[in-house]
């Protein structure tokens, strides 16, 4: 029987949806003269957020990207793991899955309204000024959950689900970063992305063995019975969601001064919470290491593996089954996660901190961040597409 190459109408599939979202990068928000914003000046910021957000100038319909989405699910990710570690209750895929995209909607409309706020409008009318923003925020709102679908949509279908959508921005803030840059500038960046790309793949590829010995079974393969988990245990899901963290509060930031500047002055908050700054800095750091234990913790999950081990009377080596193997676990996970968030923050945070000594393009300082994030992304990409290819190779044995 002849094979039905699933994976050419994933591939194809995944190319529909990135030349619909390409093309709504294009369509510029109602009431914004395009002309305004064509000498936006590049920065750490813009370079940063453009790797989860839409385009560097943010005035198209999917200028907020795939950011609210990203905050809703590891918001909703820690609730529910609080939940049930509490209740010893599951919440249903689909429930969770509501719960996002209403999160994603809530996000999205306060993005949306601090992002236009920020917009210049080029209305004939002043009277038509609040409707052309109003329309604006609509716009935005509907672009986000658009770009959900979008991915969800490439999830089921497609291959590489969200992750194709932050892949196109990290490529295009590649391509905007190297634009018109000579050779003498590009050298110390480059650098550190090559780095910063080596040391991710190794992380990427490596796993740290927990020996699992079986009760009352012999195996001359004993030696091979292990729990397999990667010295990056998330791989760099962390930088992503620091950058749309980070990112959110700074909007929050401008939000809360706009609110409050009658009664106390947070100018210094919002000046200093850049990529420019060593408190910006700092912060973005001590994000990454946050969420790296966080989600580590998560979808590693110490419990649930002790728990597996003592029902299937299994054991790890020389450790009792139950409260102690559960406690090993989480040494070993929160080891892991330190050595990844530390290694991360190391390419992320070298090049930054080098720009206060060394004149360094601005427009080129993310350029090893992004390239060690755009790594991650590639080799989980290849292993999806590795997967579906030897499926469709076999199918005609199923």
């Amino acid at each position: 029987m002849k094979s039905e190459h699933l994976l050419i109408k994933k591939l194809c599939y995944t190319t529909v949806i990135l030349i619909f979202y390409i093309l709504g990068r294009r369509i510029i928000l109602c009431g914004i003269d395009p002309t305004k914003y064509i000498a936006s000046a590049e920065n750490a910021e813009k370079l940063l957020g453009m790797t989860v957000g839409g385009d560097i100038r943010k005035i198209s319909i999917f200028a907020l990207g795939i950011s609210p989405y990203m905050i809703a699910s590891i918001v909703m990710m820690i609730v529910i793991t609080i939940r049930r570690a509490y209740t010893q209750s599951r919440t249903s895929v689909k429930k969770t899955e509501h719960m996002v995209w209403f999160g994603t909607f809530l996000l999205a409309i306060f993005q949306a309204i601090i992002l236009v706020r920020q917009l210049e409008f080029d209305v004939p009318l002043f009277g038509l000024m609040y409707a052309a923003k109003i329309v604006a925020v609509v716009e935005l709102v509907a672009g986000a959950m658009v770009i959900v679908l979008l991915g969800e949509c490439n999830k089921k279908n497609g291959v590489g689900g969200q992750s194709v959508i932050i892949l196109v921005n990290m490529l295009e803030s590649i391509a905007v970063m190297l634009a018109g840059k000579d050779q003498n500038t590009l050298l110390i960046p480059v650098i550190c992305a090559l780095l910063a790309m080596m040391v991710t793949m190794i992380m990427e590829n490596a796993e740290f063995r927990v020996p699992v010995q079986r009760i009352s079974i012999y195996s001359i393969y004993a030696d091979k019975n292990y729990i397999a988990i990667k010295l990056n245990p998330v791989g760099v899901l962390p930088a992503m969601f620091a950058t749309a963290v980070f990112t959110f509060l700074q909007v929050v930031s401008l939000a809360v001064e706009y609110l409050v500047r009658d009664y106390v002055s947070l100018s210094w908050v919002v000046d200093r919470l850049t990529l420019s700054h060593p408190f910006g800095i700092g912060v973005f750091i001590g994000i990454i290491y946050l969420l790296t234990v966080i989600l580590s913790l998560i979808i590693v999950s110490p419990s649930e593996i002790s728990e597996q081990l003592l029902k299937s009377n299994d054991s790890i080596c020389n450790i009792p089954s139950g409260r102690n193997t559960k406690r090993y676990l989480m040494k070993v996970v929160l080891a892991l996660s330190f050595l990844s968030a530390t290694l991360m923050s190391i390419c992320i945070g070298v090049p930054l901190v080098l720009r206060f000594y060394l004149d360094i393009d601005s427009g080129l300082i993310m350029l090893p961040s992004i390239a060690m994030m755009l790594t991650g992304v590639c080799v989980n990409f290849y292993r999806e597409f590795e997967t579906t290819r030897l499926f469709d190779s076999y199918r005609m044995f199923l």
